[in-house]
C-alpha cells in the first residue's frame, strides 16, 4: 500500500513540474487557448453528470401504461353481380359453344370520338 501512495505522489509531482516547465515556455496566446479548453471541459462536467443521472433514473422507474385497445376492424362487404347468361349456339352433335360478342348483339355502334388538344395548332391553321 505504501508503494501505491509513493508512486501516486511521484506521478503527481512529475505532472505538475512538467506543466510548470511547459507553461513558462508557451506564449500568452497559446496559454490562453489551453486554459480556455480546460475551463470549457471542466464547465461541461457537471452538465454531463446531471444528464447521466437523469437518464439513469428514467431507466429505473417503471412506466405503467395501459395497453392500447385493439384496432377496430372495418367490415368490408363485397357484393358480386350475378353472372350473365351468354347466348349459346347448339351444334348438331349436341355440343354448345358461347357466341363471340360480335354475334351476341352486345356491340353497340359508338360515335367517333373527337379530341381537342389544348394549346395545339388547329388543322385548319396549318
Amino acid at each position: 500500500m505504501k508503494a501505491k501512495v509513493i508512486i501516486t505522489i511521484v506521478c503527481a509531482a512529475f505532472a505538475i513540474s512538467l506543466a510548470v516547465a511547459i507553461a513558462y515556455r508557451l506564449s500568452s496566446e497559446a496559454m490562453a487557448v489551453i486554459l480556455g479548453v480546460l475551463v470549457g471541459v471542466m464547465a461541461s462536467i457537471p452538465t454531463s453528470l446531471l444528464i447521466a443521472w437523469i437518464y439513469n433514473n428514467s431507466l429505473r422507474t417503471p412506466r405503467y401504461t395501459q395497453p392500447a385497445p385493439p384496432p377496430q376492424q372495418e367490415k368490408i362487404v363485397v357484393v358480386q353481380a350475378p353472372p350473365q347468361q351468354q347466348p349459346m349456339q347448339q351444334y348438331s352433335n349436341g355440343q354448345q359453344q358461347y357466341l363471340p360478342p360480335q354475334q351476341q348483339g352486345y356491340a353497340q355502334a359508338q360515335p367517333e370520338r373527337k379530341f381537342t388538344i389544348i394549346g395545339g395548332a388547329d388543322v385548319d391553321d396549318l
